[in-house]
């Protein structure tokens, strides 16, 4: 996937972290369980496609 020049990846959304972590936990409420267990920053990651040309 990180290999994939098809796909690009963005690490860290400024100011847009929170509302994606409120869309994956919407999906699956245990990430919060997680984020509870954890002390490590659990990072949002957005994949993209690229066009192709």
């Amino acid at each position: 996937m990180f290999g994939d020049p098809g796909v690009r990846r963005t690490d860290g959304i400024p100011g847009g972290a929170a509302t994606l972590w409120d869309i994956a936990t919407g999906y699956w409420p245990n990430y919060d369980v997680y984020q509870a267990r954890t002390s490590r920053v659990i990072p949002i990651v957005v994949l993209q496609r690229r066009e192709r040309r």
